[in-house]
């Protein structure tokens, strides 16, 4: 049996390791552009019809929790605000696309991104 780590392992070793004052100022400057292009895609998705189902299926069902949804300001558990607020993000389909590897990794990542961060009170 190998122990070789696999790729997700080390991205996620990577990942666990980054610190923010050591960010390069352009990373940090893109992270900040793209953070507010999917804030402003969540925005518009909470307001269109086609994503209301799955706001009204949390709102209904799990309120209470560390995490805001956008828009509407509810608090819900993590993963419900995280799934929320990532449907609002793609829902309209103007967020972001990775050309190098297909998808929208902003509507997935920051939504459960900025929850865990409400949930661990980190501001940044």
């Amino acid at each position: 049996m190998s122990t070789k780590e696999t790729i997700a392992q080390r991205l996620g070793s990577f990942v666990c390791g980054m610190e923010y004052a050591k960010l390069p100022g352009e990373v940090v400057h893109r992270l900040k552009d793209l953070l507010l292009d999917q804030l402003g895609c969540q925005l518009l998705g909470s307001a269109v019809d086609w994503n209301q189902a799955v706001y009204r299926l949390v709102k209904d069902n799990k309120q209470g929790g560390p995490a805001t949804i956008v828009n509407y300001g509810d608090k819900a558990p993590v993963d419900d605000a995280a799934f929320v607020n990532g449907t609002f993000g793609q829902g309209c389909e103007l967020d972001d696309y990775y050309d190098q590897g297909g998808g929208h990794p902003g509507a997935a990542s920051l939504p459960v991104a900025l929850a865990l961060a409400e949930k661990n009170s980190r501001r940044g």
